[in-house]
């Protein structure tokens, strides 16, 4: 089964590092939850945590330097994460680009596009226009206005009188 998210570019921000989280975790790369979680810590509080999330590495891993996924259920879940990670991530770049008026860098791995990592292909992600909506009750009066993809415009079209139109 497939699903589809409509995300503001907040949230896709916030999937990315999730998912970037969750991969590197799967393979024992804890110290990377030190830096995309914690780099607002105090120095102190921050390297402790980040020493001993280094330690635990050689626990999940056996290697104080190896990341590896220490079995095939954990592999697959840093694979699955790694995709959705690796799309968000293209994604992201491209917007960034765009608002700056930059072209897209070769020189980053922030430009290579999505690929398959083990079994799973990368998500899709388009961005939608900025269109809003009015939904629009029996009487004709503007009820609400609302962003294209948001749930409120279903849930009105089922509603008897209600209608929906681009917004001014």
């Amino acid at each position: 089964m497939n699903y589809q998210l409509v995300v503001t570019g907040e949230q896709l921000s916030l999937i990315n590092r999730a998912a970037e989280t969750a991969a590197r975790v799967s393979i024992g790369q804890l110290d990377s939850v030190a830096h995309q979680l914690l780099m607002d810590l105090e120095s102190d509080p921050f390297c402790e945590i980040r020493d001993v999330l280094e330690g635990a590495q050689h626990l999940m891993t056996g290697s104080r330097s190896l990341s590896a996924a220490p079995n095939a259920a954990l592999r697959d879940q840093h694979e699955c994460a790694w995709s959705v990670y690796h799309a968000a991530r293209y994604q992201l770049y491209r917007e960034h680009c765009e608002r700056e008026g930059t072209p897209m860098s070769a020189a980053t791995v922030l430009s290579a596009p999505p690929t398959r990592h083990g079994a799973h292909d990368p998500p899709t992600v388009t961005p939608i226009p900025d269109v809003q909506v009015e939904i629009v009750d029996p009487s004709g009066r503007v009820s609400y206005r609302r962003p294209l993809g948001h749930p409120d415009i279903l849930e009105a079209l089922a509603r008897p009188g209600y209608s929906v139109r681009r917004a001014p």
